[in-house]
């Protein structure tokens, strides 16, 4: 095993070779970490030679909300990872759980992890359409970009946690578009958050109700472990998604995608 990053402090995260990475995924039970998620590549995407990626879901397409009992949905507008990047990840959550208290953490799976660029929340299945549209428009002729995971945190802080998150390195492609998926959702009568936009990849909640010693014993542990740069993966689209929450978790259903442009396209 190679030492991807050595760290200030005691604790040590080691990640392996890229070699031994891809066998651990391969023997991974989650079929969402081996690549074997519903997938499809279009000839698009072959020809572009973009990376495979594990969808959230099968995707629905045409933005047309069909008869359905409920009538709000729970929405996000999201980049989807590449089978490499789901990979990476999931060993910063192996990693990270033989470090941490064992179970104080619900750890996202696999298949759900993203990066989050607009949280839109309950809407009505009318203002899907729109949302479409915003996605699309925001997209426009932007081009793809690389994206780039560095360390670990903590929401809101290390003497608080409730959500630990994977950083990313901030970039101005990923700036102005999260600025342009705003400006069209605005513009189209939806509200986005004020706060200052964090990218970020939740790997895990503490439970609720857990002693405020061992919250904070968690957050030192976090302040104490960084495991550097993790992975870097292509931006090619950026994807609709509405969230079913059920008791086992969310779940994940992609309704459309927006493609960024190829870099080598003029």
């Amino acid at each position: 095993m190679t030492t991807a990053a050595v760290l200030s402090g005691a604790l040590t995260l080691q990640f392996p070779g890229k070699s031994e990475w891809k066998a651990r995924a391969q023997n991974n039970d989650n079929s969402s970490v081996t690549g074997r998620l519903p997938y499809r590549q279009t000839a698009g995407d072959q020809e572009r030679g973009r990376p495979r990626k594990a969808q959230i879901i099968s995707a629905r397409t045409d933005c047309q909300m069909k008869a359905d009992p409920r009538n709000n949905h729970r929405l996000f507008m999201a980049i989807e990872l590449t089978d490499e990047a789901r990979s990476r990840f999931v060993l910063v959550q192996d990693e990270l759980r033989e470090k941490l208290p064992p179970g104080a953490l619900r750890w996202v799976r696999p298949r759900n992890l993203h990066l989050t660029l607009h949280f839109i929340g309950e809407v009505d299945s009318t203002t899907i359409p729109l949302l479409c549209e915003a996605l699309r428009a925001g997209a426009g002729e932007r081009r793809a970009f690389e994206l780039r995971a560095r360390g670990t945190g903590c929401f809101p802080d290390h003497r608080h946690p409730r959500v630990i998150w994977a950083g990313f390195e901030s970039s101005p492609e990923t700036n102005e578009l999260h600025r342009s998926l705003a400006r069209e959702l605005v513009s189209r009568g939806f509200e986005t958050e004020a706060r200052p936009y964090t990218p970020h990849l939740t790997l895990a909640h503490l439970k609720k109700r857990l002693p405020t010693e061992l919250s904070r014993r968690i957050g030192t542990r976090l302040e104490e472990l960084d495991p550097g740069a993790i992975v870097s993966f292509p931006a090619t689209e950026i994807s609709l998604v509405e969230s079913v929450l059920t008791p086992s978790g969310p779940v994940y259903s992609r309704l459309t995608a927006a493609d960024l442009r190829n870099p080598a396209d003029t």
